[in-house]
C-alpha cells in the first residue's frame, strides 16, 4: 500500500470539505458539502451509471466490421475496480474483461481524435477476437483502469499457467505451434495519441496493455503521468508486437518494480 494516498468512499464522518458528498441510501438522500462558487439553485447534478459508452459486439463467423468513430468525447463512465477479479497469465496482474469503449470480435474499425475523459474502468478495451483495429490522434485523460487494453483469451492459448506458483508436468504440455483458437488481438494500432492520468482508482495497470495478443503496434504515443508501468506487455503470447518512437516519462509513481516499459517472460 501506498505510504500517503488511500482511497475511501461514502463515509459520513469524513463529509468535512467543500466539494464532498455522502449518499445514505436508506433515506435515498444525497448530502453535498457546498463549494463557495457553486449556486446549488441552479446547478446541474450528473449522476454516473453506466460503465460502458460503445460496445461493439460481433461473433466469431460473423464480426463487426468497417465502423468508424472520429471526433467524439466520451466521458464520466463509471468505476469498475470491484470487478477487476480475472487473472492474466504468469503473474498476479487481474482485468475487468469490459471498458468504456469496448469491441469483441471487430475487425476494420478504427477510432480517431477521440477525447476520452474521467471514465472509472478502462477507457478502450479490445477483447478476444479483433483484427486490423487502428487508435489514432485520441486522447485518454483518468481513467480508472487501463488507457488502451488489448487481451485475448486464455483459452486460445496452449498450457497456459497463471499465479507464479502454478506448475505442469512436462508430458501435459501442448507443444503444437501457434494459438488454439482465434479469440485474440491481432493486427491492431495504437498511434499518435495521448495517454496520461491513467490508474486513478486500479493501481495495477497501464496506460496501454498488451496480454494474449499478436502483432500490436504501439507508436508516437506520449504517455505520462501513471501510477505504474507506461507500457505493459504481459506474458508476450503470441508476439510480434512493435513498440517505437514513444515519449513515456513520469511513471511508477504510486508503485514500484516497474518503470516506463514492463515485460515478463512466458515460462513452462
Amino acid at each position: 500500500m501506498h505510504s500517503q494516498y488511500r482511497f475511501v468512499e461514502n463515509i459520513f464522518e469524513e463529509l468535512d470539505a467543500p466539494g464532498e458528498w455522502f449518499l445514505d441510501e436508506k433515506t435515498v438522500t444525497l448530502y453535498y458539502y457546498q463549494t463557495p462558487a457553486l449556486d446549488l439553485k441552479n446547478a446541474t447534478i450528473e449522476a454516473v451509471r453506466l460503465r460502458h459508452l460503445i460496445e461493439l459486439r460481433g461473433d466469431e463467423y460473423l464480426p463487426v466490421q468497417w465502423i468508424n468513430f472520429r471526433g467524439i468525447t466520451f466521458r464520466h463512465a463509471a468505476r469498475t475496480c470491484m470487478d477487476n477479479k480475472e487473472p492474466l497469465l504468469r503473474s498476479d496482474w487481474t482485468v475487468y474483461r469490459e471498458g468504456a469503449i469496448l469491441l469483441t470480435n471487430a475487425e476494420d474499425c478504427m477510432f480517431e481524435e477521440l477525447f476520452i475523459d474521467q471514465v472509472g474502468g478502462n477507457a478502450i478495451f479490445i477483447n478476444k477476437y479483433n483484427c486490423r483495429i487502428a487508435i489514432r490522434r485520441t486522447h485518454i485523460v483518468d481513467a480508472g483502469a487501463n488507457g488502451v487494453a488489448f487481451v485475448g483469451d486464455p483459452k486460445a492459448v496452449r498450457s497456459p499457467l497463471f499465479e507464479y506458483n502454478e506448475t505442469q508436468s512436462v508430458k501435459d504440455i501442448d507443444l503444437q505451434s501457434g494459438p488454439k483458437t482465434r479469440d485474440y488481438p491481432a493486427d491492431c494500432i495504437l498511434e499518435d495519441s495521448l495517454i496520461e492520468r491513467t490508474g486513478r482508482v486500479e493501481k495495477q495497470t497501464a496506460p496501454v496493455e498488451i496480454s494474449m495478443s499478436q502483432n500490436i503496434t504501439i507508436r508516437h504515443n506520449s504517455i505520462y503521468d501513471v501510477p505504474r508501468a507506461g507500457i505493459n506487455i504481459s506474458e508476450r503470447t503470441w508476439g510480434g508486437h512493435v513498440i517505437e518512437y514513444n515519449d513515456i516519462f513520469d511513471m511508477v509513481k504510486e508503485t514500484g518494480d516497474h518503470d516506463s516499459f514492463n515485460a515478463w517472460g512466458r515460462n513452462i
